[in-house]
Parts: C-alpha cells; structure tokens; sequence
C-alpha cells in the first residue's frame, strides 16, 4: 500500500457486492456438480487474507452484499471484524443521505425549494428506523439541476 508512504494515513478497503461472484459459483458448482464453489471460496479467502489480516497500513475495509457474511467461509481466520446489518441502529446513517445531510446539501446549491420534490422521489429508505435518501439517485437529480437546469426526477 503506498498511501500511507505519501499522505501518512492508513486506507480504507471498500468491496462492494462481495458476495456476487460467490453466489454465481455457488450456482455453477449446483448446476454441473462441479467444484467451482469450493475454488472460488478459497481464492476470495486468500485474496481478503493477503489485503485485511494484519495489514498496519489498513484502517478498516467495508464489505456490502445480500449474503450474510458468516466467519466460516471466506473470513475463516480473520479477526477484529464486526457484521453490521443495515437495520442495526450503529449502522444506519452509514448507507445513505440523512435527512440532515439532505438539507445542508440543497442549502450549499441553493436548492432548499426542491426539498418536497426530492424526499417524494428519493427518501424511500429507511434503515435501523432512519429514513435514508439514496446517494446515487439524489446526485444524479443534482447533477440535472446544476448541469442540465432539469428539475425533475
């Protein structure tokens, strides 16, 4: 990792959909009685090991999927790792716009009137009971406005 050797911070991981190619050699290996599965299992497993298991220059790394993350498959040997669920409370806000941050964001464009407009069209969330915008949705509207002067979802 040459970050640190240059900014002198340690990195974040992001892995979005870990969970996608796992599910997709699950789904071979049940079709044609093969061991795709098991490989794909292995591989991932070195991957994430060689990246995340005492790595000094690694903050944290955030995995998303649908599949539960169980601490036999793919993180057999890793420490220090919590599951989060996005109704877990601790969690929530980390997956989306709040409220809040939805209206500081119109506030710094100017936008504050397109405020009802956007809690119809993008507030349809809401994770550990908080009520989430979607992130792309809502800069792909501000993108239209700001870019485009469109003004519609």
């Amino acid at each position: 990792m040459i970050e640190p050797k240059y900014y002198h911070a340690r990195v974040i991981i992001l892995i979005d959909e870990y969970d996608v190619p796992l599910k997709a050699a699950y789904e071979a290996s049940r079709d044609h009685h093969n061991t795709y599965y098991q490989n794909m299992t292995s591989f991932l497993r070195s991957v994430l090991l060689s990246a995340l298991k005492d790595n000094e220059y690694l903050e944290r790394a955030v995995f998303t999927g649908c599949l539960r993350i169980a601490k036999e498959s793919i993180f057999t040997g890793m420490n220090n790792f919590h599951v989060y669920s996005l109704m877990d409370p601790v969690s929530a806000v980390d997956f989306g716009f709040t409220q809040e941050e939805m209206d500081e964001t119109l506030r710094y464009y100017h936008l504050e009137k397109d405020s009802p407009l956007i809690k119809e069209w993008y507030d349809g969330y809401s994770f550990g009971g908080v009520d989430i915008y979607n992130p792309w949705s809502t800069f792909q509207y501000l993108f239209n406005v700001l870019y485009g002067g469109v003004h519609q979802p």
